[in-house]
C-alpha cells in the first residue's frame, strides 16, 4: 500500500516492519512501539479509500469497550497517506484458522472458544457496537489459552456491512458464531466461498451439510444448533442467545481428542477379470461400468456411509442386502441392480449362488474395507476374510491331489454358497452400523440404542437355574454370614479411627478454666503419636493459577508473557514492567501492579515476594483482580531482595494484588517494577 513500507513510521511512534496480511483494501503490519518500546499491530487503509473516515470512527468506538476477550484497540491516527488502528500484539496466539488446519480441536474447546466470542460480543451489544463479519481469522487462542476477538465494528466498515438495524445485526452477529463453531468442528466454512484458507462447506438442499455428517465426535447440541441456523434459518437470534444454548462451557483451554472429519470411503475399481455371476446379466450385453459410486459436486465432501462391504457382497449373492437403501451421500448400487436386474435380496443364499451346472471353477471375492477406529466398538472383530467351516476328519479325503469322490463337487458347491452368505451377512451388519453411526451422532450416550431386530438373533433363550441342594444351600449360607462378620469388624475399625490422626486437645485430662469452663490442658493438646511430625500444622505453598499484569491507567499490559515466570520456582527468572523515564511512572500514571489469582475458598496466611531491583510498593488482599474493595497488608519503600508479608486473620480474598508505586534506576539506568518470584502460603 502506498504510504506503509518497511521502516514507515507511522504517527511518529510505531515503526512498521513487516506486513502479516492484506484483505479487502486494507493491510496489517507488525510494528515497534519506539515509546514503550513492545511490539503492536497496526491495521492500515489508504486516506483517500471512501472508507478512511467510517473506519477511524468505527476504530474509536471499539476502543471504548472494556472486555477481556476483545482485542484492545491502543492508538487511532492518520496522516496524509494512511489510517491506521493499533491493537495489542500477542507473538504466540494462533487464529482458529490455524487451529483447525493443524490437527484439529476438540469439540468441548469448539464450545469454550465459541461462548467466549458470543459473551463478548453480547456485551459489546449492550453498547450498540456489533462485529458482522465473523471469520476464523478474527478469533485468537493465546499461549495460555485465553480467546482473543479482533475487528469489533472495524470489521463491518471494511466489509462494507455497517448500518444494520440492530436486530439485523445482533442475528448477524449470531449466525458468525455458529459459522466459527462449525469451522471448528469440521474444519470447513459454511458461509458461502471459503474463508481464512478454510475450504467451503458440501451444500445440500436448504444449506450446508451438518457437522456430524462430516466429522466424528460432534457434540450433540452443537450440530443441532448448526443445522437449525445454517440450514433451517432459525436458531439463536443474538451472540447472548447462542452463549445461552451453549453454556456452561469449560473455564481453561480443553486438551484432549480433536474432532476428526470422516474421509470418503469408494468402492474399489475392479483389478482383474469382472466374476462371472449367472444371476446377475445385462440383458442389452453393455458392459457394468467401473465406478458404480455416484458422485456430484454437491457431495463430494460429504461423509461415505462405509457400506463397500455390504454393497460387495450383496453383489455376490445378487443382490442389496434388505437395510443397505442407497442414500444420497453413498448410493450402494451394484452394477446389476442399476440393469434392474437384482433379485429379491431375501432369496436363500444356496439359492442365488447355486454352483454352476457345468465343471467350470467361479471365483469370488468379496472385500471388506477396515472400520474407522470410531466404529470398532461394535464392529465384529473378525479378519479381512471370513473362514469356511473347517470339514471333519471323516469328510476329509486321503489323497490331498483329489479324491476320487462322486460327491465332492456337491460339498464344494455347498462349502461355496455357505461362506457367501456368512461374507453376505457380515457386510450387512457392518454396512448397516456404519450407516446408523454417521447419521447419528457418534460419541456414545445413554440414548443409543441398537435395533431391538438385531438384538432378537443374538440374545439366547433364558433356561432356569436349578434349585440349590440342602449342601449347597449350607455353603452359600455360610460364606453370607462370614462376608458380614468380616464387613462388620472392618466397619467398626473404620469408625474407631474417625478424627485419630486429627488434633483437637481432646486426649489429655481436662482442666477448669477461671471463668468455670472446662478445657483441656496444653500439654495433651501437644502431644502426638510416634508417627506425627511436629511441623504437620504449618501452612502449605497454595497452587497459583495465574498472574497477569494490571494497569489500570494505561493501556492495561505491561509484559503480560513474563508473567508466567513469577511462579516458576526459578527465581532467576521474573516478571519486568515497561521502562520509564522517571521515578514516577513518567507521569503517566500514579502505579501498576500485577494480580495473583489463588482460585476459589483459599486462605492466604503469607505472602512471600523476591524482588531483584529496588522498588516502592504495597502488598493488597482482595476479592477481585483489583484494588476495589482489597486490603493492603503491608508495603516497603526503595527495597529488594526476599520479603515476607503475613495476612491478618481477618483479611480474607482470592487475589493477592502487588501494587508498585515508585521506581528506581539499576545498574543500566532503567526504571521498571520488578518480580522474580511470589509464593502464597495458607
Amino acid at each position: 500500500m502506498k504510504g506503509v513500507g518497511p521502516g514507515t513510521v507511522l504517527g511518529g511512534r510505531y515503526t512498521a516492519n513487516r506486513r502479516v496480511a492484506q484483505e479487502r483494501g486494507t493491510e496489517r503490519w507488525l510494528a515497534d512501539d519506539t515509546t514503550l518500546g513492545r511490539r503492536v499491530s497496526v491495521l492500515v487503509v489508504a486516506a483517500d479509500d471512501h472508507r478512511a473516515a467510517a473506519f477511524l470512527d468505527a476504530a474509536r468506538r471499539a476502543g471504548s469497550v472494556t472486555h477481556p476477550v476483545l482485542l484492545r484497540v491502543l492508538d487511532v491516527g492518520r496522516d496524509d497517506e494512511v489510517a491506521w488502528l493499533v491493537e495489542e500484539e500477542l507473538p504466540d496466539a494462533r487464529t482458529l484458522a490455524e487451529l483447525v488446519a493443524d490437527g484439529g480441536v476438540p469439540g468441548d474447546e469448539v464450545r469454550r472458544i465459541t461462548g467466549e466470542v458470543a459473551a463478548a460480543l453480547e456485551s459489546a451489544r449492550g453498547r450498540g457496537m456489533h462485529h458482522l463479519d465473523l471469520t476464523p481469522d478474527d478469533v485468537l487462542r493465546t499461549s495460555d489459552g485465553e480467546v482473543r476477538l479482533r475487528g469489533l465494528e472495524v470489521a463491518a466498515v471494511r466489509a462494507g456491512e455497517d448500518g444494520l438495524e440492530p436486530d439485523d445485526a445482533a442475528r448477524r452477529d449470531a449466525v458468525g458464531v455458529v459459522a466459527l463453531a462449525y469451522a471448528g468442528l469440521t474444519g470447513l466454512w459454511p458461509l458461502g466461498a471459503g474463508a481464512a484458507g478454510l475450504s467451503a462447506a458440501p451444500r445440500v438442499p436448504g444449506g450446508v451439510a451438518a457437522p456430524s455428517e462430516i466429522a466424528a465426535g460432534v457434540p450433540r447440541d452443537l450440530d443441532a444448533i448448526c443445522r437449525l441456523t445454517l440450514s433451517d434459518d432459525q436458531g439463536p437470534t443474538s451472540p447472548g442467545d447462542y452463549a445461552t444454548q451453549v453454556a456452561p462451557w469449560p473455564s481453561r483451554q480443553v486438551v484432549g481428542r480433536p474432532v476428526q472429519p470422516v474421509r470418503p470411503v469408494l468402492a474399489p475399481e475392479p483389478t482383474g477379470p469382472e466374476p462371472v455371476d449367472t444371476d446377475d446379466e445385462v440383458d442389452d450385453g453393455t458392459p457394468l461400468p467401473a465406478d458404480d459410486v455416484r458422485r456430484d459436486d454437491d457431495t463430494a465432501r460429504l461423509p461415505v456411509v462405509p457400506a463397500a462391504a455390504g454393497a460387495a457382497a450383496a453383489a455376490v449373492a445378487g443382490g442389496l442386502p434388505d437395510d443397505d437403501t442407497p442414500t444420497r451421500e453413498h448410493p450402494a448400487v451394484t452394477p446389476a441392480a442399476e440393469a434392474g436386474d437384482t433379485e429379491p435380496a431375501d432369496e436363500p443364499a444356496d439359492e442365488l449362488d447355486a454352483a454352476p451346472e457345468d465343471d467350470t471353477e467361479v471365483t469370488r471375492v468379496v472385500e471388506r474395507p477396515t472400520p474407522p477406529a470410531w466404529a470398532t466398538d461394535e464392529t465384529p472383530t473378525s479378519d479381512a476374510t471370513d473362514v469356511a467351516p473347517v470339514p471333519s476328519d471323516d469328510e476329509r479325503p486321503d489323497d490331498p491331489d483329489g479324491p476320487d469322490d462322486p460327491d465332492a463337487p456337491a460339498r464344494a458347491s455347498a462349502s461355496g454358497a455357505a461362506v457367501t452368505a456368512a461374507m453376505a451377512s457380515v457386510g450387512t451388519s457392518v454396512s448397516s452400523f456404519a450407516r446408523r453411526a454417521v447419521d447419528k451422532v457418534t460419541e456414545l450416550s445413554p440414548d443409543t440404542r441398537r435395533d431391538t431386530d438385531d438384538e432378537d438373533d443374538l440374545l439366547a433363550p433364558l433356561v432356569p437355574a436349578e434349585p440349590l441342594t440342602r449342601d449347597q444351600s449350607k455353603l452359600a449360607i455360610g460364606i453370607i454370614i462370614t462376608f458380614l462378620v468380616v464387613a462388620l469388624v472392618i466397619g467398626i475399625a473404620g469408625i474407631r479411627r474417625i478424627g485419630a490422626n486429627t488434633d483437637l486437645g481432646l486426649d489429655g485430662p481436662i482442666a477448669t478454666s477461671p471463668t468455670g469452663g472446662a478445657s483441656r490442658s496444653p500439654s495433651a493438646s501437644a502431644s502426638t503419636d510416634e508417627g506425627d511430625t511436629e511441623d504437620s500444622g504449618r501452612p502449605e505453598p497454595l497452587a497459583i493459577l495465574k498472574v497477569q499484569a494490571y494497569d489500570p491507567e494505561g493501556d492495561g499490559a505491561e509484559n503480560d508473557n513474563l508473567t508466567p515466570k513469577t511462579y516458576d520456582g526459578d527465581t532467576s527468572t521474573g516478571w519486568n514492567s515497561e521502562n520509564y523515564r522517571t521515578d514516577a511512572f513518567g507521569g503517566l500514571k500514579k502505579g501498576l501492579g500485577l494480580v495473583v489469582d489463588l482460585g476459589p475458598n483459599k486462605k492466604p496466611q503469607n505472602v512471600e515476594l523476591v524482588i531483584p531491583e529496588s522498588v516502592d510498593f504495597e502488598v493488597w488482599v482482595g476479592p477481585d483482580a483489583s484494588l476495589d474493595g482489597a486490603t493492603k497488608i503491608g508495603e516497603k519503600t526503595n527495597a529488594k531482595g526476599t520479603l515476607e508479608f503475613p495476612v491478618p486473620e481477618k483479611v480474607n480474598g482470592q487475589y493477592i494484588v502487588v501494587w508498585y508505586t515508585g521506581l528506581h534506576p539499576d545498574a543500566d539506568g532503567k526504571r521498571r517494577a520488578w518480580l522474580d518470584e511470589v509464593v502464597v502460603t495458607g
